[in-house]
């Protein structure tokens, strides 16, 4: 659905013709009503998460978001028991199977954040330079990483990484980078860089 009023709508067409949805992934920022919003309108028409007649418990509710952990952290009590669980972008597969089975085994229990296979913060105090040309792939290493806890910068290719690498103060631990790009590749960048600064090079194929 394209927003959140769209979605009231298919779900309550849904409920109405029988065919209810079992789970329900609500983006938190969305034209029109947000995800906060439409989850409390929603409890509201079909419930709390509870049996309805028929024995059935109203839709598991599950809100994805790319802000971070804080920001729901941030929200009072009464709204995070709205939800079933909650997931942070960018999202893989495993995690979203793993919410969707701890919410099930935890529907009367309090919102529980899904462990992912990395430790949250196993990145705490490393600062990292991240060299890659492509938009979205610096969104995601960039979330991924402060997700982990390290400070990250990003350079849009490999001669504004070299100016990085080697006027950092303090260095950084670690530079991750892509191995082709449009001015000098991720292979020629390590040798420019490394006589003057001790850090970790890990190339990465496009």
């Amino acid at each position: 659905m394209v927003d959140g009023d769209a979605a009231m709508a298919c779900i309550l067409k849904a409920e109405a013709g029988g065919e209810a949805f079992d789970i329900v992934l609500v983006d938190w920022h969305m034209p029109g009503i947000d995800g906060w919003e439409m989850t409390r309108r929603l409890r509201q028409r079909l419930g709390e998460k509870t049996a309805r007649p028929g024995g059935r418990e109203t839709p598991i509710v599950i809100m994805v978001s790319c802000s971070g952990h804080e920001h729901f952290a941030q929200r009072s009590r009464r709204e995070m028991e709205l939800l079933d669980g909650y997931l942070v972008k960018p999202i893989t597969g495993s995690m979203l199977y793993d919410s969707v089975v701890d919410a099930r085994a935890n529907r009367s229990g309090a919102v529980q954040m899904v462990a992912t296979v990395q430790d949250g913060r196993r990145l705490e105090g490393l600062r990292l330079l991240v060299v890659e040309d492509n938009l979205l792939n610096q969104q995601i290493a960039r979330e991924l990483l402060i997700h982990s806890g390290a400070q990250v910068e990003i350079a849009g290719g490999g001669l504004e990484g070299v100016s990085k690498a080697l006027n950092a103060m303090p260095p950084f631990d670690a530079i991750l980078m892509d191995i082709q790009m449009p001015d000098i590749d991720g292979l020629r960048r390590p040798g420019a860089s490394a006589p003057k600064r001790k850090c970790t090079v890990c190339p990465s194929s496009p």
